[in-house]
């Protein structure tokens, strides 16, 4: 791993939904219980770029166009 982007961070009330790139070409989707013990209770699932990007909206789309120019620019 070269470069980590958080591209989509929600806090919902029993959790927190966290979308971060890693390196320029995956996308690693994490859920994170608030009252976590141990790291075993963490969802973590890997997602193609070209799956993530089809699920955007056109505002999340240039987020991750940036993500992206960053990343390729080892950021």
């Amino acid at each position: 791993m070269r470069t980590a982007h958080i591209l989509n961070w929600i806090p919902e009330q029993g959790e927190e939904i966290i979308d971060v790139l890693v390196d320029d070409d995956i996308v690693v989707h994490l859920e994170v219980p608030h009252t976590f013990k141990q790291l075993a209770e963490i969802e973590l699932s890997r997602v193609t770029l070209d799956r993530y990007e089809r699920s955007l909206s056109k505002i999340s789309r240039i987020k991750l166009a940036v993500a992206l120019d960053l990343a390729r620019a080892g950021f």
